[in-house]
């Protein structure tokens, strides 16, 4: 769930797909920002021979129902980012409920802890990310656990009133700078 993009990373998701084999199934959510690189996306999928176990949907608006819903209905969230300055769409899974695998890069590092609240997978590394996912599958009480602390950090951290007030004290101590010059 983010615009299929280069940045983004998800030409890796296919080749976890296919190392994970059946039953399980890849839908990708968000409009393409480079047709090049969605048709190397599709072109992938295509040879890889996984057509059938592959959904291209090509985006739910921020406010559509269907978003958290397609959260939801996930076993995991993967945000295999080569590149990702925040991870919004980290806070989106937690707060479904819905485990994080991501590649350690940029906000992403700040976000997730390693077997706390999500797992991380190097961006390159399709074994990896495949050998996250079925530790999830095959361990219930880690899932819970995982799903468990990232509820608790999307409540202790990211609610709207939590991030108010910290606007709110940012911007007081910009003026108190500012008086003081």
């Amino acid at each position: 769930m983010s615009r299929i993009d280069y940045q983004k990373n998800q030409l890796l998701l296919p080749d976890v797909l296919a190392k994970l084999g059946d039953p399980w199934h890849l839908v990708l959510i968000g409009a393409p920002t480079a047709e090049w690189y969605a048709d190397k996306l599709r072109e992938k999928i295509r040879d890889l021979k996984l057509t059938d176990r592959v959904t291209l949907i090509p985006g739910v608006p921020p406010d559509s129902p269907l978003l958290p819903a397609a959260y939801r209905a996930a076993s995991a969230f993967l945000i295999p980012s080569l590149h990702e300055p925040f991870g919004i769409v980290v806070l989106e899974a937690w707060s479904a409920g819905v485990p994080v695998i991501a590649s350690p890069v940029g906000g992403l590092q700040k976000l997730v802890r390693e077997g706390e609240n999500g797992f991380f997978a190097p961006a390159d590394a399709p074994d990896k990310w495949a050998e996250a996912i079925r530790r999830l599958d095959s361990d219930p009480d880690l899932r819970a656990s995982i799903t468990s602390a990232a509820d608790a950090e999307v409540r202790a951290n990211y609610s709207w009133d939590i991030i108010t007030d910290r606007l709110l004290e940012f911007y007081q101590a910009v003026q108190r700078i500012h008086r003081r010059r």
